[in-house]
């Protein structure tokens, strides 16, 4: 069973997390912390919007394809 709608949101929100990723990155690069937070406000602000987005994404897919299963992609 193919699922176009939730494929497409699951692509979507993976480039969203790559985004994400990049700039916890380029900030971590930029302090030179290579773990945890090293006190910088900043960093701790993207690591948790990073965090919450990937705790919560995998619901809203999981819920997108369920939809999809029940009524169809039409």
């Amino acid at each position: 069973m193919l699922m176009p709608i939730t494929l497409t949101f699951a692509a979507a929100t993976t480039l969203l997390n790559l985004w994400l990723s990049f700039r916890v990155g380029r900030l971590r690069v930029s302090h030179g912390v290579a773990h945890g937070d090293g006190g910088e406000v900043m960093l701790l602000r993207r690591m948790r919007s990073q965090s919450n987005y990937i705790e919560y994404t995998p619901f809203a897919l999981i819920l997108c394809g369920l939809v999809e299963m029940a009524f169809g992609s039409a």
